[in-house]
């Protein structure tokens, strides 16, 4: 399926029953163009436990026959809740898989019983080898909670291997940021509750693809793990948890932000042996290598802690804002307004998706653009009634169509008939800033051809 919202606003939508609860339920196709405001979703209803998102509660297929999700230019807005109690439960997508999720915002609140939670997508899940979930120039706000593996972008990534024997495809997350206040019990990340869900395994175990962090700002007030103990999981300002299978790279968190995690002592048997042992506290770390470097227990906490792999990323410079650190990380300008001190997406952004090749973290692929054929004529080759040339009405409709790329039939170019206009410039000005233009001459040096082309593509 194929969901065009046209910048349209759907307001009040409620999903308290059904499985899969959300918007779409279980879906396969794209969406984009549209805003919930004030949405509602209650996973809880009825003893449920199932995923639940506002968009989709299960977005893609693992069955690699083409089913896969695209979602993008998506905005959750004003007093939007989602309530659930199983896994893989978030602001976009519940659980995740070949999907790719880009320029979507929520403001929203996450209350989840169980584990997977994260402002974006719950769940990256792998059930078969290529499998992929990218996140990009996403950002959220308000607040998430749940049981463990609880981040403001994403809960949990997973590259599982071992004794599962996939070589999946990677998690990529990539100029993201946060607000969200962030609650677990234990395993909460500013950006990821978990990337790499399991055991370390040896290197040469299997060729495995890596997790991507790269470019992400955790600009959280506050990260809390309230049950954490030296049998259960870490948290971190940017990735609670991980693994060596990981790239993490220029990762930010921001200064002075409350990231309060006790840490009870327990013996293998689960028996208390001293409460509030000691407390996980942000760190600065360098980009990760092959495999990642990330200190062990034992050179930094007083007592074992096997399953302490966090991951802080840089402490912000005194004075920084999201903006500033995004413009310093290289955020497309074209996606994203940098002028305040939180970056905010743009609505005018064409409508481009970078499909993942095979690789691992391949950024190459396929690329989807609408591309539009327009004869000029249909400007009126004179003036309207209105009083002038239909430029206006036709860029309306462009935009409806949310043309990236636009070809222009006999069009003039200094013609006497049309008022000496450069057509294809004219229309590229009302399309809005950044479109470029260019005119091809056919039968004379002022009819041809032209075309105009988005911020995102160049004319050449």
């Amino acid at each position: 399926l194929e969901f065009n919202g046209q910048g349209h606003t759907i307001k009040n939508f409620t999903c308290k029953s059904g499985a899969y609860r959300s918007f779409y339920g279980v879906m396969n196709g794209k969406m984009y163009g549209v805003t919930f405001e004030n949405a509602f979703v209650d996973g809880t209803a009825s003893k449920g436990t199932q995923p639940a998102a506002i968009v989709a509660a299960y977005a893609g297929n693992t069955a690699g026959d083409g089913s896969h999700a695209y979602i993008y230019d998506v905005k959750i807005t004003g007093d939007s809740k989602v309530k659930a109690n199983g896994g893989g439960v978030g602001g976009v997508v519940g659980v995740a898989v070949n999907c790719i999720v880009k320029r979507c915002s929520a403001d929203v609140v996450i209350e989840n019983g169980k584990k997977q939670v994260g402002g974006i997508v719950g769940y990256h899940k792998v059930g078969a080898a290529g499998n992929y979930l990218r996140i990009e120039d996403c950002c959220s706000s308000g607040s998430v909670s749940g049981e463990q593996q609880v981040g403001g972008i994403i809960g949990q990534t997973q590259c599982e291997t071992g004794s599962s024997r996939y070589n999946v495809g990677a998690s990529v997350i990539r100029n993201c940021y946060s607000t969200m206040s962030v609650n677990a019990k234990w395993s909460a990340g500013g950006i990821s509750g978990s990337c790499s869900y399991g055991k370390v395994y040896a290197v040469d175990d299997i060729p495995v693809t890596k997790d991507v962090v790269a470019g992400c700002i955790a600009w959280n007030d506050e990260i809390k793990a309230t049950n954490t103990s030296t049998t259960n999981y870490s948290s971190g300002a940017v990735v609670a948890f991980c693994n060596i299978y990981q790239y993490f790279v220029d990762n930010y968190r921001k200064p002075g932000m409350t990231f309060d995690v006790p840490v009870d002592q327990k013996d293998e048997d689960g028996n208390l042996q001293a409460a509030d042992a000691f407390r996980i506290e942000p760190y600065d770390q360098a980009n990760s290598g092959d495999p990642i470097t990330l200190a062990l227990v034992g050179d930094m906490y007083p007592v074992p802690y096997l399953y302490s792999y966090p991951y802080h990323g840089k402490v912000a410079p005194d004075g920084s804002t999201v903006s500033s650190l995004a413009k310093t990380l290289g955020w497309d300008e074209n996606v994203w307004d940098l002028s305040g001190a939180l970056p905010v997406l743009k609505n005018d952004t064409p409508p481009a998706l970078d499909v993942p090749g095979q690789g691992e973290g391949d950024q190459d692929g396929m690329m989807t653009v609408r591309f539009v054929s327009y004869n000029v004529g249909c400007f009126k080759k004179y003036k309207t009634a209105l009083g002038h040339f239909s430029y206006p009405e036709v860029a309306e409709v462009l935009k409806e169509n949310r043309a990236a790329v636009v070809g222009l039939n006999e069009t003039d170019n200094g013609a006497e008939r049309t008022d000496y206009d450069y057509q294809a410039q004219k229309l590229a000005e009302q399309m809005g800033e950044g479109w470029t233009y260019y005119f091809a001459p056919a039968r004379s040096t002022t009819y041809g051809n032209g075309i105009i082309a988005s911020p995102s593509y160049k004319v050449v």
